[in-house]
């Protein structure tokens, strides 16, 4: 009976020494002029990067660029061209400042991230919607809690309380879908939205 608890403690005691060391964490870096840059295996979540910033990432192994901004936000070049320009793939999922995710953007983006070859960046404007939707990765494709999820999105740059509860609601109606609740939430956490 002795050897069985002592087993029981043992066993117990590896399987919570495997769940705390939960895989990659988080690291900042400096790169170049990027004001914030974050790395997670393959994934690089970051402010706008400029265009010597971009061949710098390339050297660095980079292989696919994923912009959140708009087309119409000013990023002082055309990045398409840059990026494709030094054999880098290039994905625009836009998300206008200010404005509840589309639902498949988020989606995409997830899925993107899940089969991508290599090095990834995930890139907006200042890094919040980045954080956003890092979060949202994290809660539903990373297994993290609500808790460790939202440090690493606050990290990566997430300070808007509007973006967070939208990532927030974006999560719970991923867990428990329901289209119509899901875009009425969105939408009614927007203001100006009716």
């Amino acid at each position: 009976m002795r050897a069985e608890t002592t087993l029981r403690h043992l066993l117990f005691a590896l399987l919570a020494l495997v769940a705390s060391c939960g895989g990659p964490e988080l690291q900042a870096r400096d790169l170049g002029g990027i004001a914030r840059l974050h790395v997670i295996g393959d994934v690089w979540l970051s402010s706008q990067p400029g265009e010597t910033d971009l061949a710098m990432l390339r050297v660095a192994g980079l292989r696919h660029v994923v912009d959140l901004r708009a087309p119409s936000e000013d990023r002082g070049f055309d990045e398409r061209s840059r990026v494709e320009s030094l054999g880098l793939e290039y994905t625009s999922l836009p998300w206008a400042a200010g404005t509840a995710p589309a639902l498949a953007g988020m989606r995409d983006l997830r899925h993107l991230l899940k089969r991508a070859d290599g090095p990834i960046l995930v890139h907006g404007d200042d890094a919040q919607r980045v954080g956003a939707i890092w979060y949202a990765v994290r809660r539903l494709d990373g297994g993290a809690s609500h808790k460790r999820a939202l440090a690493e999105a606050h990290e990566v740059g997430l300070t808007d309380p509007l973006l967070q509860k939208l990532a927030e609601l974006y999560v719970q109606a991923e867990l428990v879908p329901d289209p119509t609740r899901t875009r009425a939430a969105l939408d009614a956490s927007v203001p100006g939205k009716e």
